[in-house]
């Protein structure tokens, strides 16, 4: 397919520019590495992608989207702790509001409270009516403040979001009156 094909070309490429030693074919190089990370994810090879990811990290260890990329390949495999601490770096770095939506994707899958909390804050103060940042919320207070997270997941069970119909259910399971 596509991603097989690209593969290859990229690794002519890299072949290519890994035989001339200017200063414009090392940010040619960096681009292809990232770009051959790419590939190999949208193949299925976490592995190749982390790879390849960590190889560029050596060159641009301060790249947000480089430890988004890491983070992302780290969620494929469902590696969901090393996916939040690759996140955090990502977004000590400058990450966007994509970086920080994904983020918080990977903290409702992972059920870490702490980091729902925060993240979903931190989105919802870009993003005022994002539902998967009041879902986060929402599950962030499930423990402490169940009356409260049940009207947050409410909002999001309107907007059709999965996780908070999940968490209403959990909820009911609990005894939490509705």
């Amino acid at each position: 397919g596509a991603p097989a094909r690209a593969a290859e070309l990229l690794g002519r490429a890299r072949a290519t520019a890994d035989a001339d030693p200017t200063p414009l074919s090392a940010l040619v190089r960096l681009d292809l590495v990232i770009a051959q990370g790419d590939a190999a994810l949208a193949q299925g090879d976490a592995r190749g992608a982390h790879a390849a990811y960590l190889e560029a990290l050596q060159v641009e260890p301060r790249r947000a989207a480089l430890h988004a990329k890491v983070a992302a390949t780290h969620r494929s495999i469902g590696s969901l702790d090393a996916a939040i601490a690759s996140y955090e770096r990502a977004l000590a770095l400058g990450a966007g509001a994509d970086v920080l939506r994904a983020a918080v994707d990977t903290a409702i899958a992972a059920g870490d409270p702490a980091h729902q909390a925060r993240w979903a804050q931190d989105l919802l103060t870009v993003a005022p009516d994002d539902p998967r940042a009041i879902v986060a919320r929402a599950a962030a207070m499930a423990a402490e403040q169940p009356a409260a997270a049940r009207a947050l997941f409410a909002i999001g069970a309107e907007r059709d979001d999965v996780d908070a119909h999940l968490g209403l259910a959990r909820l009911d399971l609990a005894g939490e009156p509705a």
